[in-house]
């Protein structure tokens, strides 16, 4: 037996009788019914309609599965969703939904079709879900594009429709490409611009009290081989500053050019150019929205472009220059120059204006 699907407002179950009246009110409406192929005439069709799916049960091969769209407080019927099951297609299903009017751009539609499809992929195990939309019927297809269905096709007057021929879209996506989106959104809901903002500031400041003990080597045991993963000081500075200026590039869609190691031959060279992108750091994060944050980022990181939310390869250049300056708290200390304590809690306690207990 079915169990109901439940999210923050809603309770998707299965139709019964007694949804017979609530469903007729919203199905018989023209505006409702103008891209539907199932256009009811009478109570009595929709009581039949909703009789044939009492006795079946999700993954019924060649049959279709209506569940009821509830308000989860009161219980009150807003639409209905379809899943159908190809007979010969186990691995694949179909979706469709339809809406009261009253109910739609508030985002119910999003919800219940969200909730269907992690209940396809995880608890059916299927391969591959797709949908068909009139091109006209711009609301569905926005709609199936924001949850991540891609349009695979366009096909020409393909359906006998109300006494023409209509096209009809193909929207699809499959189980790894569902199960990465919701990971994201998951993940997204983690970071926010502000967030970014205080991390890169503590970066900055990090970064500056790194480059005034280097400052105060002398020019051989700037030169020295003496980082495990990039042989000098300077070297590996140069590695720590490449990388966030890559990671920044990435995510502003502009093209990165490598660094010349003969363009930085002192410490004052690395840190007129880290305080110039540190400043477009700052800026750049300060100007980003939160759809921004979450906006999918391309970065070459391989032979072929992996793709990110764009707080992650932020994230990203701060974490690998957290590694490096840990590393650097070795070299240096090695080197007769310790560091202070970089740890971002003492930043964060002087960004608040309080003082660090005394023992």
């Amino acid at each position: 037996m079915f169990a109901e699907l439940l999210t923050r407002r809603l309770a998707l179950r299965q139709l019964y009788l007694s949804d017979v009246g609530a469903m007729f009110d919203y199905r018989s409406r023209p505006d409702v019914a103008h891209f539907q192929t199932w256009e009811p005439q009478s109570l009595e069709q929709v009581r039949s309609f909703i009789a044939s799916f009492l006795d079946l049960e999700p993954d019924t091969p060649g049959a279709w599965f209506q569940l009821a769209i509830t308000l989860r407080e009161s219980g009150l019927l807003i639409g209905d969703c379809g899943l159908h099951f190809p007979a010969g297609e186990t691995r694949q299903a179909e979706v469709g939904i339809t809406l009261s009017p009253a109910y739609q751009g508030q985002g119910y539609a999003t919800e219940a079709l969200g909730a269907v499809l992690d209940y396809l992929f995880v608890t059916l195990g299927k391969h591959r879900v797709y949908a068909t939309v009139d091109p006209r019927n711009l609301p569905s297809a926005a709609l199936l594009k924001r949850l991540g269905l891609r349009q695979e096709a366009h096909l020409r007057e393909s359906l006998w429709f109300k006494g023409a021929w209509a096209d009809d879209l193909v929207f699809a996506i499959l189980d790894r490409e569902w199960k990465v989106q919701q990971w994201r959104h998951k993940m997204n809901a983690f970071m926010n611009r502000d967030g970014l903002l205080a991390l890169y500031v503590y970066n900055a400041y990090a970064n500056k009290l790194v480059l005034d003990i280097v400052e105060q080597l002398a020019e051989d045991k700037f030169a020295r081989e003496s980082s495990p993963s990039h042989g000098s000081v300077r070297t590996l500075l140069l590695h720590i500053l490449e990388c966030e200026a890559f990671f920044l590039a990435c995510c502003q869609g502009q093209p990165f050019r490598e660094f010349d190691l003969a363009d930085f031959p002192t410490v004052a060279d690395i840190r007129r150019r880290w305080a110039e992108l540190e400043q477009e750091q700052q800026v750049f994060i300060a100007s980003l929205n939160e759809s921004d944050v979450a906006r999918e980022i391309s970065a070459p990181l391989g032979e072929r472009p992996l793709y990110f939310p764009l707080w992650q390869l932020l994230a990203q250049a701060f974490v690998h220059s957290t590694h490096h300056r840990g590393e650097l708290s070795v070299v240096l200390t090695q080197l007769g120059h310790p560091l202070p304590t970089l740890d971002i809690i003492l930043h964060f306690i002087q960004q608040s204006g309080q003082e660090w207990p005394r023992q």
